[in-house]
């Protein structure tokens, strides 16, 4: 059996060199395809000039006069010094609420506001719509924590609770009639931003996603104490379905999964980060983090799907 530091080697080295051969060939592309590109840009703009017979009459305008602005780039006419009202014909949304409307749990915060501007070694922390980025351990060293929980396990408590498992999500609504779960399970490399602490993966929590025919319908998170096994399912969910397609897209490949506070985030081995939840702006997480695969890379927290 290898060593996580000869597994970890192993993935990385194969994910380089897959890397490596898509940037030759995206060079190759660049190099027949801009040229073209040139030539293609020059004949429309060409064409564009004739039908609107700037090379047919070239005869000079006067210049138009510019529009009076209230200092801020504002047309007058939009509520500046020198107008006496608003366009009648804009109308102010009645059913939304400004940001001062919106509260979080950390007080009021801009949905659209940007993350704050990081310091070179990964995400510095800070606020974005309804989540808090936390800060990254300046300590990189990932560390297993909990009561591990193994796929043989996982299996054994599977085969005891599938029936009553498909019953349950029968009685909630979840069609079940022919579920599978998967074989393999993932646990998270998890981070909260607090001072001094370290990556951990919690080795007493992992997932196991449940299919009915072709569909996603559930998640199982199981968890471990004192020897012992239980499951709390999630169902319902509105993005499993584009959880599921993000999973055929990424067939073969091994994922990185992480909680960064309470947001979950996916990393591909070429760097990209994904979240299932929509409402969370993935990339804002590793934004200034070199190379996040490596750094979140623990054998536990990676799923094949």
């Amino acid at each position: 059996m290898k060593t996580y530091e000869e597994t970890i080697r192993t993935v990385l080295e194969q994910r380089d060199e897959i890397l490596a051969k898509k940037e030759l060939k995206n060079k190759r592309l660049k190099k027949t395809l801009l040229p073209l590109g040139c030539c293609l840009v020059l004949a429309l703009a060409a064409t564009a000039l004739w039908r609107g017979g700037v090379l047919q009459n070239p005869a000079i305008r006067p210049p138009e006069a510019p529009a009076v602005t209230d200092g801020t780039g504002l047309p007058a006419q939009y509520g500046g010094p020198g107008s006496e009202q608003q366009p009648t014909d804009v109308q102010a949304p009645t059913d939304v609420q400004s940001p001062t409307d919106v509260q979080s749990p950390t007080g009021v915060q801009d949905p659209t506001a940007e993350p704050d501007v990081t310091d070179g070694d990964g995400p510095s922390g800070g606020e974005i719509g309804y989540y808090s980025i936390p800060t990254l351990p300046r300590d990189r060293e990932i560390v297993a924590v909990g009561e591990k929980i193994t796929d043989e396990e996982a299996a054994a408590y599977f085969a005891q609770r599938r029936g009553s498992l498909a019953q349950s999500l029968g009685a909630s609504g979840v069609a079940a009639d022919n579920i599978t779960i998967s074989e393999k399970g993932y646990c998270h490399v998890c981070y909260s931003g607090s001072e001094g602490e370290k990556l951990e993966v919690r080795e007493n929590f992992r997932d196991y996603l449940v299919y009915n025919g072709e569909a996603l319908v559930a998640i199982v998170t199981l968890y471990k104490e004192d020897g012992k096994l239980y499951d709390t399912p999630a169902f319902g969910a509105a993005w499993f379905a584009d959880y599921a397609a993000f999973l055929r897209q990424h067939a073969g490949e091994a994922l990185v999964y992480v909680y960064a506070g309470f947001a979950e985030l996916i990393i591909t081995p070429e760097g990209g980060v994904y979240s299932p939840l929509p409402s969370v702006r993935a990339a804002a997480y590793t934004a200034g983090t070199e190379d996040p695969y490596r750094t979140f890379y623990h054998p536990g927290a990676v799923y094949v799907p």
